[in-house]
């Protein structure tokens, strides 16, 4: 029973891991569930440069930004929150 368990925890996990992977764009490696892709590994948190150069495009996802700044830092992170705001605001202007 523990080894079926185990097999159907793995697979979640490998699905789970693998939509997010798909959902991952060319701009920011985070996907919409907040964790960060590089180099084909798949990782809980990046760091706060790599918010930062997604925020500057605006594709910073709510996951990510909702959990800037939890380990201090919280003027950067109030930082990178708004540069991505400004970025959206700017991305959804008429051009």
């Amino acid at each position: 029973m523990k080894k079926v368990f185990g097999l159907v925890l793995a697979g979640g996990l490998l699905a789970s891991v693998s939509a997010g992977y798909a959902a991952v764009s060319k701009d920011c490696s985070y996907d919409d569930n907040g964790y960060f892709h590089s180099n084909g590994q798949v990782y809980a948190h990046g760091t706060m440069q790599d918010a930062r150069d997604c925020a500057a495009k605006g594709l910073l996802p709510d996951a990510v930004l909702d959990r800037l700044g939890w380990l201090g830092e919280s003027d950067l992170a109030a930082d990178i929150k708004l540069l991505n705001a400004k970025a959206k605001a700017e991305a959804s202007k008429p051009k």
